[in-house]
């Protein structure tokens, strides 16, 4: 029913939006006095019902019409608290301001999964997995918004050398400097875009910056042998095109973000000796392409399992690490 989104829905919302701006409908469906993603679950399964059905519900017929669609949508994300979605920037153009360029990119990753082939988690505004109902909630309730413009790759790779004690890198050569960035130490560019980092072994002091994210052309990043702490950044399951990750031989520490099984295109994920700890995310079994994946020594890692993970894990060619105690 939804794979033939059209801009009429984003008109009937605003339409509905502006019937409902002086009124107030209670959206606490489940009644626990907050509104939640509780409460958006119970609305997405009531989508589409008419007055009738045998799962029919009317404290969901926000509008009275006897039916649960975009005008009940409206009125629900118009009621939605102001923080709600606080963590999500639906300006798939990164023009500053979310409008029918981003309609246009989002309709066609609409249906698509975590591991198809053209997936783009940055679609996947509710972190489900999957490019749906959700999502186009988010969408058009953000509709108008805008947003910061993204940085350039120059202004990520001055986060980065800020954040990690630049000054004091071993080899840190045109960092900083108006030279182009493919002169810079260890930065591999093509066309314009950074596609290698690889700085290991280079006196790297601090915690990787959630910046790293926005260089969504990376394919290697090798941040091993230094003395990076804190936690790995979610938004590194930002870079979809990344090939290698090498982390091994620093103080990181906590679990691995389930962001990471965004990583589709991954073939190498070393992690070794760092002060990681507990199961890894089941969002791993994502990555079809691994075939090195080494997260047993010198950590606290350990694998579910369950017959499904390790079914995956079995089937990368080069790997080590145990299996977490039931």
């Amino acid at each position: 029913m939804y794979k033939s989104l059209t801009i009429v829905a984003l008109i009937v919302f605003f339409l509905a939006g502006q019937v409902s701006a002086n009124s107030h409908v209670d959206i606490d469906f489940n009644d626990d006095r907050i509104v939640n993603k509780a409460d958006e679950d119970l609305f997405r399964m009531q989508w589409g019902m008419q007055e009738g059905d045998p799962n029919w519900d009317e404290k969901f017929d926000l509008n009275g019409d006897r039916v649960i669609d975009h005008s009940d949508l409206g009125i629900f994300t118009r009621q939605l608290p102001a923080n709600y979605l606080d963590n999500v920037d639906p300006d798939f153009s990164d023009d500053g301001i979310v409008n029918l360029a981003d309609y246009d990119l989002f309709v066609m990753q609409w249906g698509t999964r975590a591991g198809d082939e053209n997936w783009d988690a940055k679609f996947d505004l509710d972190g489900d997995r999957v490019i749906g109902l959700g999502d186009y909630d988010i969408f058009v309730f953000n509709w108008g918004k805008t947003f910061p413009v993204p940085l350039s790759e120059r202004d990520v790779l001055v986060a980065l050398y800020n954040a990690t004690d630049g000054l004091n890198w071993t080899n840190n050569t045109n960092w900083l400097s108006n030279n182009d960035i493919s002169t810079w130490y260890g930065v591999s560019v093509s066309n314009g875009l950074v596609t290698g980092l690889v700085l290991a072994g280079n006196q790297l002091t601090g915690e990787i910056p959630k910046e790293l994210g926005n260089l969504t052309n990376l394919e290697e990043l090798n941040l091993s042998f230094n003395k990076l702490s804190g936690e790995i950044p979610a938004a590194l399951g930002n870079l979809s095109n990344l090939k290698k990750l090498w982390l091994v031989g620093n103080q990181l520490s906590g679990a691995l973000p389930e962001e990471l099984g965004n990583l589709t295109n991954l073939e190498v994920l070393i992690l070794n000796y760092n002060q990681l700890s507990g199961p890894l995310p089941q969002s791993l079994t994502s990555l079809a392409k691994l075939m090195s994946f080494s997260f047993g020594r010198g950590t606290d890692l350990c694998a579910p399992s369950d017959a499904a993970f390790q079914t995956w894990l079995q089937g990368i060619a080069d790997t080590d690490g145990p299996t977490c105690s039931e």
